[in-house]
């Protein structure tokens, strides 16, 4: 009876793992089911539990025969080979995303514009964002003829007109940004009497601006025609910067001083048109500072003769 039961009981289980398996004492047997194979092996009992092995396909597991006394059962088990890898895609410039070795990434592979073809951030911007929004760095073009220039200024010639005056030209570059937000403009020059002077400036947009104009008098005309008595002096070592917003008005340049910004440490002044045009740096606002601008010098009384030995301008972006 009870090697009958048995053997009832490993058919059973051979049937449902799609095999047969011979009873024995201790005994073995293995079984094939579709696209796997299984074995098992019994100790001590009288059927073993069968271990699924798959090649290449879904894991499997063999089905285990009834255990007799003293033996056990060992479930089989295994995976299948995994799929092939896919490939990877590096970064992409002109895809808005700024990533791996990308400084910047404004959905366009065109330059120019702050981010260049290869996504790098072009010289005079910043970036950031993504998309990049990328933004012109304000930076100063400072531009410097001199010093030694030793360009003299015609004595007595001075008429109003600008080729009545010795002019330095002053070659500005074109840069990412090149709209003025301000101007400033030094000046190193020799003359024994500054009541003589009148300096201009010129943009490469035409624009006469009047720096100072015979100061230390009250002119009627920006013709040179009349006498100003002040004996301020300038020198070469000692220059003077014409400035919006400076405390002294060019108009007071040379007044009570010998020798302007050495005696009195006032080196700085704001521009006075006199009887010129009207018009401060502040009019070259918003113009383009790319081209060639002019300083001139203009003498309009005999006997102190000058010259102009550095000229920087400074424009701010």
């Amino acid at each position: 009876m009870r090697s009958a039961f048995a053997a009832a009981l490993l058919l059973a289980s051979a049937c449902a793992n799609g095999g047969t398996i011979p009873p024995g004492d201790g005994g073995s047997s293995s079984s094939e089911g579709s696209g796997a194979t299984t074995s098992s092996s019994g100790g001590g009992g009288e059927n073993g539990t069968g271990a699924g092995v798959a090649s290449g396909g879904a894991p499997t597991s063999g089905g285990g025969g009834a255990m007799g006394n003293g033996g056990s059962a060992n479930g089989g088990a295994t995976s299948g080979g995994g799929g092939m890898g896919g490939s990877m895609q590096g970064p992409v410039c002109g895809d808005g995303q700024t990533e791996g070795a990308e400084e910047c990434d404004d959905q366009d592979t065109g330059s120019g514009d702050g981010c260049s073809s290869t996504c790098t951030i072009e010289s005079g911007f910043t970036c950031a964002g993504e998309p990049s929004v990328c933004t012109p760095v304000a930076t100063d073009q400072v531009i410097t003829v001199g010093p030694g220039l030793n360009l003299s200024i015609p004595d007595n010639g001075y008429s109003g007109a600008i080729n009545s005056m010795a002019c330095a030209t002053l070659n500005v570059p074109s840069v990412a940004n090149n709209t003025i937000s301000a101007v400033e403009v030094e000046v190193g020059a020799i003359h024994g009497y500054v009541g003589d002077l009148v300096f201009k400036l010129v943009s490469p947009a035409n624009t006469v601006i009047t720096l100072v104009s015979r100061p230390g008098g009250t002119e009627l005309l920006d013709d040179g025609s009349e006498l100003i008595f002040n004996g301020g002096e300038l020198v070469a070592s000692s220059p003077i910067t014409f400035v919006t917003g400076a405390a002294t008005s060019a108009e007071q340049m040379g007044v009570n001083t010998s020798v302007i910004c050495l005696d009195n440490g006032i080196c700085d002044f704001a521009p006075n048109n006199g009887a010129a045009a009207a018009g401060n740096l502040t009019t070259l606002n918003g113009q383009s500072a790319a081209g060639a601008w002019k300083f001139c010098a203009g003498d309009s009384a005999g006997s102190d003769a000058g010259s102009i030995d550095k000229v920087v301008l400074t424009i701010a972006h």
